[in-house]
């Protein structure tokens, strides 16, 4: 008998079951409710069956051995034979033990025993190898006075082994950041009376716009984990009008809008800075070659030319007039604007707890090693595990780790679709190959898998086991 091993790759995923009767050996044995059970936690394989013996007719001085084999390529594991006795054999195996009957172990039985079924079941090691795994029955019948003995074999069951790719995730731990820092931008839209210069909340549509910004700093400055960096506030001014008076206005403005934000948040007084642009003649240029404006290409001309910012409003207002009075009720509303920026540092968090519970509520806040703390804390696979990596990517869209965890999440939870979105924005690290390896195996596409866990092999410990088994599935027909 050859030495038993514990198999590595090839593990059979579920139980083999024949519940068919059949009979062997001249119909003096028959078998039924063939059963083969793994366990992939033990990597052991239970054989059971119902063993019927007809030998009432066998020579009273003779016995018959039944040897259950396990059969795998070259492999051969003999399993507790039954032994199944004439009279004299039987009683002389009683009282003399002899050398020839023991075989240890065994199941034994009298031929005319009354109860002559046997109730048969045997756990041991898998047997490796990709072949055919085999059940086989040898009957060996002997006689005493070493008259030689006869032997026999039938086939009782022949099963293919069943391998089916099981993916392991690697997630990977995103560095942690030394300093959050953090921004904000935003417009805001505030207009001006005629020859005004000073913010009045009543006009227009300012007290929406200002309600905007007053949210923004407030988002920032009663926080206590925030320390504001900087405010920079960058005000715009149509091109209508001489220059030289946009040019004061411009300034003005954007002074006025920056008292305005001093006014909000005055502890801000030291990190504010400004800057005006008299006329915002680049984003009119913008919206003209946006736009299916007549004379589009003329007026581009104009807009590209070298002339005075005054002669070429000259230009639009005399030879495009039309088209000058429709920028102007269109287009110069929104050059009117003021830019602003906050930059900011978050403080860094440590407490799991206090994380996750920031992740909810806050999810700004967090750093994306900070997420994949909070994902520590629940179960892999785990609607909250997976929910941790789903948020962290909708943070940072175009990071290539959070893209990484995003992808090993949504393939976990079966969303291959997302997956492959979030893997063309992994990267190109060892990790970001396995785990495309681990999405083409999942889609049964063995060929691209075996290259990308081939390239990873050396880095990634679960490759390894990957490219054994996508190799042997490309070998095999998959059931």
């Amino acid at each position: 008998m050859r030495k038993l091993y514990i198999i590595i790759l090839v593990i059979l995923s579920g139980s083999i079951s024949m519940q068919a009767q059949e009979t062997f050996f001249d119909g003096k044995v028959e078998v039924r409710d063939i059963s083969m059970e793994p366990d992939k936690a033990k990597s052991t394989i239970t054989v059971s069956m119902k063993i019927l013996q007809r030998y009432s007719d066998l020579k009273s001085n003779s016995w018959a051995t039944l040897v259950p084999k396990l059969v795998k390529g070259k492999d051969t594991v003999d399993l507790q034979p039954v032994v199944i006795y004439g009279r004299l054999a039987y009683y002389d195996y009683i009282r003399n033990n002899k050398v020839e009957f023991r075989k240890g172990g065994a199941i034994r039985q009298m031929a005319k025993n009354a109860s002559n079924r046997i109730d048969y079941s045997v756990t041991v090691p898998y047997l490796p190898g990709k072949e055919p795994l085999q059940l086989i029955l040898l009957e060996k019948k002997e006689w005493c006075c070493n008259y030689p003995d006869q032997s026999r074999e039938a086939s009782l069951y022949v099963q293919k082994p069943v391998v089916r790719y099981e993916p392991q995730f690697v997630y990977v731990s995103p560095k942690a950041e030394v300093i959050k820092s953090r921004s904000i931008s935003a417009s805001a839209y505030i207009n001006f009376p005629a020859g005004k210069t000073q913010v009045d909340p009543y006009y227009s549509n300012n007290r929406q716009e200002l309600t905007k910004i007053n949210r923004t700093i407030d988002s920032v400055r009663t926080d206590n984990d925030v320390t504001v960096n900087s405010l920079f506030i960058k005000g715009y001014a149509s091109p209508e009008g001489p220059y030289a008076t946009n040019v004061t206005l411009s300034k003005a403005r954007t002074e006025s809008m920056k008292n305005y934000f001093l006014s909000v948040a005055p502890q801000l007084k030291g990190v504010v800075s400004a800057e005006s642009v008299a006329e915002n003649w680049d984003d009119l240029k913008t919206f003209v070659e946006n736009s299916n404006i007549t004379h589009k290409e003329e007026i581009l001309t104009v807009l590209n030319s070298q002339r005075e910012p005054d002669n070429k409003e000259w230009v639009l207002k005399s030879r495009y007039k039309t088209e000058y009075r429709y920028l102007l009720d269109v287009c110069y509303p929104l050059l009117r604007r003021t830019d602003y920026k906050v930059d900011y540092t978050i403080r860094s968090y440590s407490d799991p707890k206090e994380i996750v519970k920031i992740m909810k509520e806050s999810p700004q806040k967090l750093s994306l090693q900070e997420f994949y703390l909070a994902s520590q804390t629940f179960a892999p696979g785990s609607e909250e595990f997976n929910e941790a990596f789903d948020i962290a990517v909708r943070m940072f869209p175009s990071d290539p780790a959070a893209n990484l965890n995003a992808a090993n999440a949504s393939m976990q939870k079966g969303d291959m679709a997302a997956a492959k979105r979030y893997l063309e924005k992994a990267g190109d690290s060892p990790q970001a190959d396995y785990a495309r390896g681990v999405w083409s195996a999942i889609n049964a596409d063995y060929m691209k898998a075996k290259g990308y866990f081939s390239l990873t092999a050396d880095s990634i410990p679960q490759a390894k086991e990957a490219l054994a088994i996508v190799e042997y599935l490309l070998e095999v027909e998959i059931p």
